[in-house]
């Protein structure tokens, strides 16, 4: 039976530190999942509830400087395959199933190259392509924003990462969430976890009433062009570090 999710901290070796989260069934079959970009090691709700009904353990990892994951200078696909070995080893498992979405789908298929005695079985989700390859044209059949957010990264890194962050703010800023308790919670950050439909998880540092959620479900449309899809909003609540756990 499942006993909820777990966070644990793993040593990558020469002083780095990976943040793992842990989710389904604990002596379930592993399977490792490699997130998107810019996502992070959090679990999307349904993936867990499917894990522990077919006993599965589910391990997702927040990539080098990302989330609680120590910030690894140079780092490439490649350098993610000792990564996962190192968890591999701390969790106790010899053998892994892997599976990447989106940006994180490279790393899965670095570790089906890399790391053969390991993966079990390896799956790219919409996986990105090689960049540079001569005659391949990188953009094709991504979505409009992507190329243009893409093409402002390899021109200029630091404008790419301010763009990012403004746009955060600018529609946080334009309404916060309402107060409630005393207390306004903020949204810490967003990241997209399923693409059918659309399903973006919100980490926050409070509930967020069900007309906000509407509100940021607009500028979702607004902004990424998902007018006529439907679009599911989830919201998680992150807990302060050591704080005791409600049951």
């Amino acid at each position: 039976m499942s006993s909820g999710i777990e966070t644990r901290t793993i040593s990558a070796g020469s002083g780095r530190e990976l943040c793992v989260e842990l989710a389904g069934e604990p002596d379930g079959k592993p399977i490792l999942y490699h997130p998107g970009e810019p996502m992070s090691r959090h679990l999307y709700g349904g993936w867990i509830a499917d894990a522990e009904e077919k006993g599965i353990r589910l391990i997702g990892y927040d990539r080098p400087g990302y989330g609680g994951s120590t910030a690894h200078p140079g780092y490439t696909v490649a350098s993610a395959a000792a990564d996962v070995r190192a968890i591999a080893e701390t969790l106790g498992h010899n053998r892994l199933g892997i599976w990447g979405i989106s940006g994180g789908g490279p790393y899965a298929l670095g570790c089906a190259a890399l790391l053969p005695e390991v993966a079990v079985a390896v799956a790219a989700v919409a996986p990105l392509a090689p960049y540079g390859v001569e005659g391949f044209d990188f953009f094709a059949g991504m979505g409009e924003s992507n190329v243009e957010g893409f093409k402002l990264f390899f021109s200029d890194p630091e404008a790419a990462r301010r763009d990012l962050y403004e746009g955060r703010e600018e529609i946080l800023a334009a309404t916060p969430p309402p107060v409630r308790g005393g207390k306004q919670p903020r949204v810490l950050f967003v990241t997209q976890a399923t693409t059918r439909p659309p399903t973006f998880v919100l980490f926050t540092t409070g509930f967020l009433e069900a007309g906000y959620r509407r509100f940021l479900e607009r500028k979702l449309r607004e902004t990424f062009g998902f007018e006529g899809s439907p679009i599911r909003i989830n919201v998680r609540v992150r807990e302060k570090r050591g704080a005791p756990k409600k049951r």
